[in-house]
């Protein structure tokens, strides 16, 4: 299971796949099912003898997901201005088992060295895979991967709550985050 909720609330059901098969597959639309119910369709890549691909389920809407930011605070520290920000994700399940979710969110990324983007505590702690820390984490992506209790909702939704801190010139000025 796979959420990003800074593009929207929506939890998919994903399965890392591996073509065993002795032909290649070739690219085109899949048609999704789990089951005999239909879940939707996908872009299929080439996808080689023995690669390893990733292919898509549809939405569970037994998993719900809110972002929030809870804070926003402005100071000033030397000639620097110091925004931060508080955010908190909660996951709420539906289910009636236990899941593993992966979380995603981001931090803003300076065009230029001019504005310094430092991520402060998260709880839980981010996730410690390889390859993320390698090619996602260095560019400001945020992974959790969490475990979900069955029937988890209202106070008893999973919190994952971070903050960062922006520092940047004084005479520059933030009007809002641009998604690319």
């Amino acid at each position: 299971y796979k959420t990003v909720p800074v593009l929207n609330t929506n939890v998919y059901r994903l399965a890392d796949l591996c073509n065993k098969s002795e032909h290649v597959l070739l690219p085109g639309e899949a048609t999704m099912y789990q089951g005999t119910d239909f879940v939707g369709r996908m872009p299929m890549p080439l996808v080689a003898v023995n690669e390893e691909f990733t292919a898509g389920f549809g939405v569970d809407t037994q998993l719900q997901v809110q972002r929030q930011m809870v804070d926003q605070t402005r100071s000033t520290a030397g000639g620097n201005q110091v925004l931060k920000y508080d955010y908190r994700i909660l996951v709420s399940s539906f289910k009636s088992e236990k899941i593993v979710l992966q979380v995603w969110d981001r931090l803003p990324k300076g065009e230029t060295e001019s504005v310094g983007v430092i991520l402060g505590k998260t709880t839980p702690e981010l996730c410690t895979d390889g390859l993320y820390l390698r090619e996602s984490r260095v560019n400001n992506l945020l992974r959790w991967d969490i475990n979900v209790p069955a029937n988890v909702s209202g106070e008893k939704a999973i919190a994952i709550n971070y903050d960062f801190r922006m520092e940047l010139d004084r005479q520059l000025a933030i009007t809002g985050f641009q998604s690319r």
